[in-house]
């Protein structure tokens, strides 16, 4: 699994420090859950967070080496995914490439003996178009942004590259595709506004 700088770590978590741990959870939940959703390739925990543009995958890993360093175990977790699976506006519905496959990443969480799902993943300017945890008990799962059947929980970065390729047609992404992205991630950012 890729790990982060523990500086970068160390920084957020000083940043968010609190004697009550679960405020501090949640603040550290609702920091990362509130980085506007948007579908990039920045691959450093430093150009995330100097842009605050995440999409799942990197929001769920931050979480993971953040509540990790605090001595909480999680796992993270892939599922099957494609747009078509979660609610989107009609005129966002024509272009997007539901018949690709892609995997969405979510967080176990070890709270008191159980393993809770946390799902970070949208924005809460984006609540009128999918599942934001806003709030939560800290005891129980949050919805995770789309239904699913298997969750796939790899063990090493081999079993994590092996799952990516069962569950993605990364692979084959074309140059539509990637403008198909950009036009979403435009949309999303107009909501922030």
């Amino acid at each position: 699994m890729k790990m982060w700088k523990s500086d970068v770590i160390e920084n957020f978590i000083s940043e968010h420090k609190n004697s009550d741990k679960v405020l501090e959870r949640i603040t550290i939940f609702e920091t990362v859950r509130d980085f506007l959703y948007q579908i990039n390739w920045a691959n450093t925990p430093e150009k995330l967070l100097e842009l605050k543009e995440w999409y799942c995958a990197s929001k769920h890993r931050l979480l993971q080496s953040v509540y990790n360093k605090l001595w909480y175990e999680t796992k993270l977790c892939f599922i099957p995914f494609s747009f078509d699976m979660i609610y989107l506006p009609d005129y966002l519905k024509d272009w997007w490439y539901s018949n690709k496959k892609w995997y969405h990443v979510f967080l176990k969480m070890n709270i008191d003996w159980n393993w809770i799902d946390i799902d970070a993943t949208f924005n809460s300017e984006l609540k009128n178009f999918y599942v934001v945890n806003e709030n939560r008990d800290w005891i129980s799962s949050q919805r995770i942004i789309c239904d699913y059947d298997n969750v796939y929980i790899p063990n090493s970065s081999d079993e994590e590259r092996e799952v990516k390729k069962l569950l993605s047609d990364s692979d084959g992404m074309t140059n539509e595709d990637y403008e198909r992205i950009e036009k979403f991630n435009d949309w999303v950012r107009t909501l922030k506004q």
